[in-house]
């Protein structure tokens, strides 16, 4: 029930998403492993964010344009 009210909710707002359902499989792991340790692929991060500025930080994801992960840095950045 609570997933239905969220999707109908989201579908109202304009948002949607996929879901994709995979099972584990050792050799596509070991290409992705190999992808990622020589550089190939990564992480899609957005600008990094300082402590101190979390609320942009927010403000962003709520814009829903964000592109990839919001980083909050501890420290500097």
């Amino acid at each position: 029930m609570k997933a239905i009210r969220i999707h109908e909710y989201s579908e109202r707002a304009g948002m949607g998403g996929k879901y994709l359902f995979i099972q584990p499989n050792a050799p596509v792991l070991d290409q992705l492993a190999a992808m990622l340790g020589s550089g190939k692929i990564g992480p899609s991060i957005c600008p990094q964010f300082a402590l101190e500025n979390n609320a942009k930080a927010h403000a962003l994801s709520e814009t829903g344009h964000a592109v990839g992960k919001i980083a909050i840095c501890v420290g500097q950045p």
